[in-house]
């Protein structure tokens, strides 16, 4: 396993790209002096899945915050993590960055989607259930009645998971637009579309996901914060 350097002059695992960049912004942002933001739990879960590798950046250790924008916008569900959230109902948003894989990267994270499915140490997705104007992005019937019955499976088992918590009442029909994670999503999409995995279980799956609401007029915020997260 290779390594790189945490700006400490410490070795960090490089476990991933994705990895990588969440560990230089954590480090851009510990150098300009970054704003703390509590983090609920299932935030503070996901940002420790970069940071668990024991090391401290600049010497300083991440324990119940993370100097991270996006956080401001997060949805509280009354301190509940979200249920997982299918892969289905994500859509790409490339107004964070325009999709950009090279042939060898994309066949990378296949190959490794195809060999594992998704994995739980995969960090989660951000994702909004809103548009950049602020409104809704509701599921229609006609991509519903598109999916094969995995997806349809899924889908209705996590609007009914929704349903049954009044915290999460509010995503019950939505679609979610990603900000951070849309490489995976229309890798991860193409896989599982194959023929040879239509039937797999591992390759429909529910994701983690932080869900961000930023009103219209901060999304040039969070297009900064979430430049460099988005893969």
């Amino acid at each position: 396993m290779s390594s790189v350097s945490a700006g400490s002059g410490d070795l960090v695992d490089d476990r991933s790209d994705d990895c990588r960049e969440h560990l230089n912004l954590l480090e851009e942002s510990y150098n300009r002096g970054g704003e703390e933001v509590e983090l609920a739990d299932a935030d503070l879960n996901w940002c420790k899945e970069v940071l668990q590798f024991g090391q401290d950046l600049n010497g300083r250790r991440t324990s119940q915050s993370v100097p991270l924008r996006q956080y401001k916008y997060r949805v509280d569900f009354n301190g509940k993590t979200a249920p997982r959230i299918p892969l289905c109902r994500l859509e790409t948003f490339t107004r964070v960055r325009k999709l950009q894989l090279s042939c060898t990267q994309a066949e990378e994270l296949k190959k490794s989607f195809r060999l594992n499915g998704y994995m739980e140490s995969c960090h989660g997705f951000h994702v909004s259930p809103v548009d950049e104007l602020g409104n809704d992005v509701l599921l229609s019937k006609e991509e519903e009645d598109g999916w094969d019955l995995f997806w349809k499976t899924a889908s209705q088992d996590f609007d009914r998971e929704c349903r049954l918590d009044p915290d999460f009442a509010c995503l019950v029909g939505k679609k979610f637009k990603v900000w951070d994670g849309n490489h995976r999503l229309t890798v991860w999409n193409q896989v599982s579309s194959e023929v040879k995995y239509r039937n797999s279980m591992l390759h429909h799956p529910r994701v983690r996901c932080v869900v961000v609401r930023p009103p219209p007029e901060a999304l040039k915020e969070m297009e900064v914060a979430m430049h460099n997260l988005n893969m």
